[in-house]
């Protein structure tokens, strides 16, 4: 099966995951709320706070990093699909190659 690797999509999937992962920012809000009722450190609310980023930021990472990791035993293997167009004929292709030359019956070479 051909992999598709896109690029620049780290800080997209961070965004995404960090608005998945909202339910995070619960303990924070708690100690926010404790601030203002009790009178304790706002440092509690940052700490929590990077904490949850920092937990996300670090999953984000090693996440990326297993999914870059290429298996060392798979093997390029013969597409026998009857059905299906072999990858050598899809993807490379030269810009030569695009121009179909076609013979007329008087024997002389027309592009088309």
């Amino acid at each position: 099966m051909r992999r598709i690797k896109s690029s620049n999509s780290f800080v997209i999937s961070l965004l995404l995951n960090i608005f998945l992962n909202i339910d995070g920012v619960i303990p924070a809000v708690i100690l926010l709320i404790l601030h203002f009722v009790f009178d304790w450190s706002i440092l509690w609310f940052w700490a929590a706070l990077v904490v949850w980023f920092l937990w996300i930021l670090i999953s984000m990472i090693i996440l990326s990093f297993v999914s870059g990791v290429v298996d060392g035993n798979t093997v390029e293997r013969e597409n026998k699909n009857p059905y299906s167009v072999g990858a050598k004929d899809t993807f490379e292709i030269s810009p030569d190659d695009c121009i179909e030359v076609r013979e007329n019956k008087t024997g002389d070479d027309e592009n088309v």
